[in-house]
């Protein structure tokens, strides 16, 4: 429940530190931050180096970060919102759908019809995953964001 309510905070603190002004507030602009674990994903576009550069130090400058990932692309125009959702979406159901995965272990995170997993997990599970999202209709490229972990029983 708290990594939940740190995470909701990061993300919020985040989110405001990138909008406090207008500079990001464009048409040609699409930033998208997860967060997950403490773990910050930053995906998207926007039309310029300098504006990439400038939402990474934006970023940067927020405490509380346990790893920064900047998937931040310098493009023209938008992703397609719709199709990442249906991407999303499918690879969500699919987890929920196998009883051997945890869903809560994992963010699926899609953007310009590149997904990225996100989670502490364990490997089998991963693999799982991994395959689920590599097996989505319209998925570019699979990214994997992930810290594995493996149980050991104490005797």
């Amino acid at each position: 429940m708290y990594l939940k309510l740190n995470n909701y905070q990061l993300a919020g603190q985040i989110n405001q530190a990138i909008y406090k002004d207008k500079l990001f507030k464009c048409k040609t602009c699409s930033i998208d931050v997860a967060v997950f674990n403490r773990d910050v994903l930053m995906v998207g576009s926007v039309p310029s180096h300098e504006m990439r550069k400038e939402a990474v130090e934006r970023v940067d400058a927020v405490q509380g970060k346990r790893k920064f990932y900047n998937q931040l692309r310098v493009a023209d125009g938008r992703e397609d919102p719709i199709l990442d959702s249906w991407i999303t979406g499918n690879i969500r159901s699919k987890i929920i759908g196998d009883s051997s995965i945890d869903p809560r272990a994992f963010k699926i995170v899609t953007s310009n019809q590149v997904v990225y997993i996100m989670g502490d997990v364990r490997k089998e599970q991963a693999k799982t995953v991994i395959l689920f999202a590599r097996e989505t209709k319209d998925v570019r490229r699979v990214v994997k964001l992930l810290r594995y972990y493996k149980y050991t029983a104490k005797l």
